[in-house]
């Protein structure tokens, strides 16, 4: 689609609804809220929900919106991310919702690729591909034919315990407003998609995935997926979301068991290479223990099993051959990319 030969706001094309969490992120918000206004896609309202910033965000929140016409501004007291996404969600007015994280950015044509899915396949919720970046200059918008795939949302629940095609998180993601209901996001919990994205999924009727990149995710430092190691909190709160996701999935009953006991052990997986070890470590030796145990039997039943992505299943066979080994691939990478895979 030539977006310069379309004039979106004609009724035919729904509105989208940005939303915004600010915390003080001010050294990247401008990108941030530049990737937004610069859509191809520009019938848009973005909601910057500031919560309870102190380096500057807050002012320049109030600033972006005199500028561009289609930006609301909300101040909060600081309550966390989730509590900043569900105060966005109670104000917007799009029929469709997408979020973007204060210091990430969109590609320019991400909204307009999801859009033109969701109308094509009358999805509920169109999801596209991301790429971690160190600076929003890295992202690269790959050209793409726009192809996609379109599945039920047992299909979908199914595809997003063995994380190849479609991932957990809340961004990179286009939702019909209506098919999310009532269902928050757990407020004062890190790691808050883990138990939720699983529930509209499961009140879609259609999950289209996308291959495009749509979606920029800046590894920072004092961000989850740009830190080495989570505190007691963020391990106790993994704990709460886990369990809860696992409660969800079998009590919705489309997932199968193996899905959920999968999901469930990499889930813990991805936590382990974030628990500190040592002097500074907060877990009980049989804790540890019993946690190893657990993801030893996992990794020798996931590690060869062809439902899991390749790049995940070599995870699970470094796990399964040495937890010092798996801990080094990160370490590696890390110095040679600069960025952390989570």
């Amino acid at each position: 689609m030539d977006n310069r030969l379309v004039d979106y706001a004609h009724d035919r094309f729904p509105l989208v609804s940005v939303v915004v969490p600010v915390y003080n992120v001010i050294d990247y918000l401008p990108e941030t809220i530049r990737s937004a206004v610069n859509q191809t896609y520009t019938k848009l309202e973005i909601v910057l929900i500031d919560d309870g910033s102190t380096d500057g965000s807050q002012d320049y929140c109030d600033k972006a919106c005199v500028l561009d016409s289609r930006i609301t501004v909300l101040h909060q007291e600081n309550a966390g991310l989730s509590a900043a996404r569900n105060a966005g969600l109670r104000c917007i007015t799009g029929e469709y919702v997408t979020f973007l994280d204060g210091d990430d950015v969109l590609t320019p044509t991400a909204i307009e690729t999801l859009v033109t899915i969701a109308m094509e396949s009358d999805s509920d919720i169109v999801t596209g591909s991301f790429q971690r970046i160190a600076r929003s200059e890295d992202l690269v918008a790959l050209k793409s034919d726009n192809a996609y795939r379109v599945m039920s949302s047992q299909e979908a629940l199914e595809a997003i315990c063995f994380p190849h095609e479609l991932n957990i998180s809340s961004c990179g993601k286009l939702y019909r407003v209506s098919c999310m209901g009532r269902i928050a996001f757990p407020v004062g919990k890190n790691f808050e998609d883990l138990a939720t994205i699983p529930q509209y999924i499961a009140r879609a009727k259609k999950v289209a995935v996308c291959t495009s990149v749509v979606y920029g995710y800046l590894v920072r430092q004092g961000s989850i997926t740009g830190t080495g190691t989570i505190d007691q909190k963020k391990y106790d709160d993994a704990v709460c979301e886990i369990n809860r996701l696992a409660k969800f999935l079998v009590e919705d009953g489309k997932a199968s068991r193996d899905a959920i006991e999968h999901i469930v052990a990499f889930s813990w997986l991805r936590i382990f290479r974030m628990l500190p070890v040592g002097k500074d470590s907060y877990l009980s030796v049989d804790d540890w223990d019993r946690l190893t145990s657990f993801l030893k039997r996992e990794s020798l039943r996931w590690r060869f099993d062809d439902r899991v992505a390749r790049v995940e299943r070599i995870r699970w066979l470094l796990f399964s051959i040495s937890t010092n080994l798996y801990l080094r691939m990160f370490e590696l990478h890390s110095r040679l990319t600069g960025l952390n895979i989570v």
